[in-house]
Protein backbone atom coordinates (compact mmCIF):
# COMPACT_ATOMS: atom_id res chain seq x y z
CA UNK A 1 0.00 0.00 0.00
CA UNK A 2 2.89 2.34 0.73
CA UNK A 3 4.25 1.88 -2.81
CA UNK A 4 0.83 2.64 -4.34
CA UNK A 5 0.44 5.78 -2.21
CA UNK A 6 3.95 6.95 -3.18
CA UNK A 7 3.04 6.48 -6.85
CA UNK A 8 -0.11 8.60 -6.43
CA UNK A 9 1.80 11.34 -4.59
CA UNK A 10 4.48 11.41 -7.29
CA UNK A 11 1.83 11.59 -10.05
CA UNK A 12 -0.02 14.35 -8.18
CA UNK A 13 3.12 16.44 -7.85
CA UNK A 14 3.85 15.88 -11.54
CA UNK A 15 0.32 17.10 -12.39
CA UNK A 16 0.93 20.30 -10.43
CA UNK A 17 3.53 21.27 -13.05
CA UNK A 18 1.94 19.48 -16.04
CA UNK A 19 -1.89 19.31 -15.85
CA UNK A 20 -3.41 16.89 -18.36
CA UNK A 21 -6.43 18.24 -20.25
CA UNK A 22 -8.97 16.27 -22.31
CA UNK A 23 -8.13 12.80 -21.04
CA UNK A 24 -10.39 9.83 -21.67
CA UNK A 25 -12.01 8.57 -18.47
CA UNK A 26 -14.31 5.58 -17.93
CA UNK A 27 -16.83 5.57 -15.07
CA UNK A 28 -16.19 2.56 -12.81
CA UNK A 29 -18.61 3.22 -9.92
CA UNK A 30 -21.33 5.70 -8.99
CA UNK A 31 -22.37 7.35 -5.76
CA UNK A 32 -25.02 10.00 -5.29
CA UNK A 33 -22.66 13.01 -5.54
CA UNK A 34 -19.49 11.50 -7.01
CA UNK A 35 -18.21 8.76 -9.24
CA UNK A 36 -14.96 6.88 -9.71
CA UNK A 37 -13.25 7.36 -13.06
CA UNK A 38 -10.44 5.22 -14.51
CA UNK A 39 -7.95 7.21 -16.62
CA UNK A 40 -6.34 4.67 -19.00
CA UNK A 41 -3.53 7.01 -20.15
CA UNK A 42 -2.07 7.13 -16.63
CA UNK A 43 -3.57 3.93 -15.17
CA UNK A 44 -5.24 5.65 -12.21
CA UNK A 45 -8.70 5.52 -10.60
CA UNK A 46 -9.78 8.85 -9.11
CA UNK A 47 -12.95 10.31 -7.68
CA UNK A 48 -14.80 13.07 -9.51
CA UNK A 49 -16.81 15.09 -6.96
CA UNK A 50 -19.85 16.83 -8.45
CA UNK A 51 -20.02 19.39 -5.63
CA UNK A 52 -16.78 20.85 -7.03
CA UNK A 53 -18.69 21.63 -10.26
CA UNK A 54 -21.71 23.38 -8.65
CA UNK A 55 -20.93 26.73 -10.30
CA UNK A 56 -21.86 25.44 -13.76
CA UNK A 57 -23.52 22.05 -13.27
CA UNK A 58 -26.71 20.59 -11.75
CA UNK A 59 -27.01 16.87 -11.09
CA UNK A 60 -29.58 14.33 -9.97
CA UNK A 61 -29.11 10.67 -9.02
CA UNK A 62 -31.58 8.04 -10.22
CA UNK A 63 -31.98 4.28 -9.82
CA UNK A 64 -30.27 1.67 -7.68
CA UNK A 65 -27.59 -0.96 -8.16
CA UNK A 66 -26.76 -1.70 -11.80
CA UNK A 67 -29.45 0.77 -12.96
CA UNK A 68 -27.91 3.70 -11.06
CA UNK A 69 -27.23 6.81 -13.11
CA UNK A 70 -26.53 10.50 -12.57
CA UNK A 71 -28.00 13.05 -14.94
CA UNK A 72 -25.81 16.13 -15.38
CA UNK A 73 -27.26 19.37 -16.74
CA UNK A 74 -25.26 22.49 -17.54
CA UNK A 75 -26.65 25.58 -15.81
CA UNK A 76 -25.86 27.93 -18.66
CA UNK A 77 -24.00 28.07 -21.93
CA UNK A 78 -20.63 29.52 -21.03
CA UNK A 79 -18.11 30.45 -23.68
CA UNK A 80 -15.40 30.54 -21.03
CA UNK A 81 -15.52 26.76 -20.61
CA UNK A 82 -15.75 26.08 -24.35
CA UNK A 83 -18.21 23.24 -23.75
CA UNK A 84 -21.13 22.60 -26.10
CA UNK A 85 -23.08 19.80 -24.36
CA UNK A 86 -26.16 20.57 -22.27
CA UNK A 87 -27.19 17.23 -20.72
CA UNK A 88 -25.20 14.09 -19.97
CA UNK A 89 -26.35 10.82 -18.42
CA UNK A 90 -23.56 9.09 -16.51
CA UNK A 91 -23.76 5.37 -15.73
CA UNK A 92 -21.33 2.49 -15.44
CA UNK A 93 -18.70 2.48 -18.22
CA UNK A 94 -19.72 5.92 -19.57
CA UNK A 95 -16.77 7.50 -21.37
CA UNK A 96 -15.96 11.06 -20.31
CA UNK A 97 -13.45 13.75 -21.07
CA UNK A 98 -11.70 14.97 -17.92
CA UNK A 99 -8.77 17.09 -16.84
CA UNK A 100 -6.28 15.51 -14.43
CA UNK A 101 -5.00 18.07 -11.95
CA UNK A 102 -3.15 18.40 -8.66
CA UNK A 103 -5.47 18.43 -5.64
CA UNK A 104 -4.43 21.56 -3.76
CA UNK A 105 -6.10 20.65 -0.45
CA UNK A 106 -4.67 18.30 2.17
CA UNK A 107 -4.11 14.73 1.24
CA UNK A 108 -2.05 15.06 -1.86
CA UNK A 109 -3.98 13.34 -4.62
CA UNK A 110 -5.12 13.49 -8.25
CA UNK A 111 -8.09 15.79 -8.81
CA UNK A 112 -10.45 15.30 -11.74
CA UNK A 113 -12.36 18.08 -13.45
CA UNK A 114 -15.24 17.13 -15.74
CA UNK A 115 -15.11 18.48 -19.27
CA UNK A 116 -18.00 16.49 -20.76
CA UNK A 117 -18.68 13.42 -22.87
CA UNK A 118 -15.71 11.75 -24.53
CA UNK A 119 -15.24 12.69 -28.18
CA UNK A 120 -16.71 10.27 -30.69
CA UNK A 121 -14.40 7.43 -31.51
CA UNK A 122 -12.85 7.26 -28.01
Amino acid sequence: MAQERCDVIFLSLFLRQHPMKSQLGVVMSLGSKAFTVFIPSIGVNAMLFLDEHNAWLDYASHGEGHDKRIVLTRKQESQATGLSWKRLEVKMFTKLSVSCLFKDKPRVDVKLQLEGPAPSGS
